[in-house]
């Protein structure tokens, strides 16, 4: 290349493996090992050690083997091992060829077969090392550069994690000795950091202003921290506190200088703390490591010691969920950044109170003294510690408050002049939609409420029949065992069945099974895949049967007795469970789930660590798995539902003659659709047919098209763009409605649900066809979902 005359040496930082032909006594590539923090350097022996070729073998092994993910063909029935055996006796391509009437016949017949696409493959697989090159390496050298520009840049393109990685420049590394700092903290003020500057503090020294570390927490007394702006004024009674619990906070240790009038913290004190300080301490922590990774339900703390203090309690992500569901995070790093575009630092930690302190709760101000007492009389395990910090909050209400101004207004004046179309994406007259619901009614008497239900239910976690679980484990052991000697009996050798790259070999190269379709890393092994081919040859079968026992025993019953005796994570503190102090009355057999309010754009809840939404329902091994969750002594497990919620929406908002009459005349609305797509009579109807209706009805809800629909059905692509015709000459109410929300979305950016939650659409002004068409989907499909969502709460 350009600049292989150079002395220099080259390292190449990349994900692409192919760059690692470039590899040699000069140039070295990085590639991540999982991830760049675990990046692992090539030279020609790493490469060697790795793959079993040199570098400059590459393009001759890919000659061979072919690569699907760039659709190099390669040689039909000449596999890794082949082409391995063959390049460390003959070296390159053009040395097998040479010496072609030496090597087994079976080799030399495919190899004969296919040598023009060999050649083919090899010129597709070789990097051209003689590309232009406009670059000059003076260019390349370290200079300094403007941290303002760059922050401005990352500001507008919403690069949150690159925030706190901007280094200092040059002349302030220069300067950092003398007080100055490379980066300011979101909530250390300009001011602060001057001050602390002329007076030749260093940064550490200016930083414990702002906060109190682990090590003094331990010895303090502290129950609780608030934060004070500037503005208020401390009654003289507060301040009496205040300066009463300072004076012991700087007893141990912590700097307090009131020249700092931005910051104050209200520190209360509690003799009942010093019994259960240990305790205390140990959940702050636990608190604040799961807050830096994602947002906690603020009601758990307080439910924790049976407290019933929700009523002035606000949990912020509803509001800003109600306002936009689409986007992905609700966690309070990600809110300020939206609202601000401040960056908040990636980890938080038991020092940086004036971190956490505000993370989670807005709280009314007519509250704060009936808080301050609370905080002040309470030792709660885990407890959350409120904030007030005006600057940031006022941004979030003042952007709901807009919303919820226009929403009323809206609101109203559709209403008014019984017109529920005019300023709204529900194409329905007054009797169909008569909501009339105020955004801050819905989020604080609906959503907030739910928040301390949902907190209840993480609380009181759901009981598992230990012993049952330790039976299927055992079951599927066992299972496991079994079908993996009949698949290795059926080809006649032992592999690795988990491996995608063993399986593909012994499917496609040794048992020459039809080659369906191409994955990015060869030759497909997908279920789909399998299923489609599981006539061919016993073994699939087996392969099939393998994934469905190693998926239930690693996925549910694995963890879940991890869990239970204490050696997985704890799912409401995301912590070590063995290390957490007996805070519950269980006996090691219960989980505790994080239900999530804000986790999904349509409000639908959603459960992780673990996920109890997503517990298979069909087959043996699934009815044994749900067996085994049981309801404590006293209760029962009820499944309550809504029938056809989303298809009596549809009717609703589509105002489609058919849809209602259906629904009041008490039908079956799969069997209806049904009789009308294949023209019979409803009694005609046979179960696979109303199976077609059902997933045609859904697939309309969910805005599929016909490649999606006849992808489920597995039809031809012309028989499922003849059912969604049909179905829309038949519904043309529901036509008539998707095509408003299409016009409705393009005019004005979002959909919302019958309670106002709004969604906004990316992409629907698209030029990529497939990104538009997404959109649409979407925008169809959450206020049917949405809506069914909002009127369950």
């Amino acid at each position: 290349g350009k600049w292989s005359s150079t002395p220099l040496d080259f390292l190449i930082i990349s994900g692409d493996k192919d760059l690692l032909q470039l590899v040699s006594d000069k140039v070295a590539v990085g590639l991540p090992a999982g991830s760049f923090r675990q990046m692992k350097i090539y030279d020609r022996e790493t490469v060697r050690e790795k793959y079993g070729y040199y570098p400059e073998q590459i393009v001759d092994y890919k000659a061979m083997v072919g690569d699907s993910s760039d659709n190099i063909p390669g040689v039909k029935g000449i596999g890794d091992k082949s082409a391995l055996e063959l390049l460390e006796k003959y070296d390159t391509l053009e040395g097998i060829y040479s010496n072609i009437d030496n090597i087994k016949p079976r080799w030399k017949n495919l190899l004969n077969e296919s040598a023009e696409q060999a050649g083919l493959s090899r010129e597709l697989a070789e990097i051209d090392r003689e590309a232009p090159i406009s670059v000059d390496l003076e260019d390349c050298l370290m200079r300094d550069f403007s941290r303002v520009d760059v922050e401005n840049v990352f500001r507008k393109y919403e690069f949150r994690s690159l925030m706190n990685k901007i280094p200092g420049t040059v002349n302030e590394e220069k300067n950092e000795n003398n007080g100055k700092t490379a980066q300011l903290d979101m909530f250390i003020s300009s001011n602060t950091v001057k001050a602390g500057s002329e007076k030749g503090s260093s940064k550490d020294e200016e930083r414990k202003i702002d906060y109190v570390s682990n090590e003094i927490l331990s010895k303090s007394e502290i129950l609780g921290v608030i934060y004070l702006s500037p503005e208020e004024v401390l009654s003289d009674n507060e301040a009496l506190l205040c300066r009463y619990s300072l004076e012991r906070v700087e007893k141990s240790g912590v700097i307090h200088n009131s020249e700092y009038k931005n910051i104050l913290y209200k520190c209360f004190t509690a003799e009942a703390g010093k019994k259960n300080r240990e305790t205390f301490f140990y959940g702050w922590e636990k608190f604040v490591s799961r807050l830096s990774q994602g947002g906690e339900n603020p009601f758990l703390g307080l439910i924790k010691k049976g407290s019933m203090f929700f009523d002035k309690v606000w949990d912020i992500s509803l509001f800003e969920h109600y306002m936009d569901s689409g986007r992905k995070s609700y966690i309070f790093s990600d809110l300020v950044f939206y609202n601000s575009k401040r960056s908040f630092p990636k980890k938080l930690d038991i020092s940086g109170l004036d971190e956490i302190v505000e993370a989670l709760f807005l709280v009314g101000r007519e509250q704060k003294k009936r808080l301050e007492s609370f905080v002040e009389r309470s030792s709660v395990y885990g407890k959350k510690i409120f904030a007030f910090r005006e600057d940031t909050f006022s941004r979030i209400l003042k952007n709901f408050s807009d919303f919820e101004g226009n929403s009323r207004e809206k609101d109203i004046s559709a209403h008014e002049n019984n017109d529920p179309n005019k300023d709204t994406n529900f194409e329905t007259d007054k009797k169909h939609n008569s909501v009339l619901i105020f955004p801050e009614f819905f989020v604080r008497n609906i959503e907030n409420r739910i928040s301390v239900e949902i907190a209840f239910m993480e609380n009181n976690g759901i009981k598992m029949d230990k012993e049952a679980l330790l039976k299927i484990k055992e079951d599927l052991e066992s299972g496991i065992e079994k079908v993996s000697k009949l698949a290795y009996e059926s080809v006649g050798h032992e592999f690795n069945l988990s491996s995608p790259k063993q399986l593909s070999e012994v499917i496609y190269g040794e048992l020459n099974l039809p080659q369906l379709r191409s994955g990015k890393s060869g030759l497909s092994t997908k279920e789909s895949i399998l299923e489609e081919l599981e006539s061919y040859h016993p073994l699939i079968s087996h392969v099939l049967e393998y994934r469905q026992l190693t998926k239930m025993l690693s996925t549910y019953v694995t963890p879940y007795l991890e869990i239970l005796d204490g050696e997985g994570k704890n799912q409401i503190m995301n912590v070590d469970s063995k290390n957490l102090p007996n805070s519950r009355s269980d006996n090691g057999d219960v989980i505790y789930s994080d239900f999530n309010q804000t986790g999904t754009s349509s409000g639908r809840f959603s459960s992780q660590k673990p996920n109890l939404q997503n517990i298979p329902i069909q087959g043996e091994w699934a009815d044994k798995l749900r067996d085994a969750f049981i309801s404590r002594d006293g209760s029962k497990f009820v499944s309550v539902d809504y029938s056809q919620i989303e298809s009596r929406l549809m009717a609703s908002f589509s105002g489609d003659e058919l849809l209602i009459a259906d629904f009041i005349g008490g039908k079956d609305v799969h069997t209806a659709t049904a009789s009308r797509i294949f023209d019979k009579d409803e009694s005609e109807v046979s179960k696979e047919e109303r199976r077609v209706g059902k997933t045609i009805n859904f697939a309309v809800l969910y805005g599929q098209t016909s490649f999606g629909l006849s992808n489920q059905l597995k039809i031809s692509r012309q028989d499922g763009e003849k059912y969604i015709n049909d179905y829309f000459n038949t519904y043309k109410g529901v036509e008539n409605y998707i095509g408003k929300i299409g016009k409705f979305v393009k005019s004005n950016g979002y959909v919302e649900t019958i309670f106002g939650r709004r969604r906004y659409i990316k992409g629907i002004e698209s030029r990529n066809w497939s990104i538009r068409q997404s959109s649409i989907r979407e925008a169809i499909n959450m206020p049917i979902q949405g809506s069914a969502s909002d009127i369950m709460r």
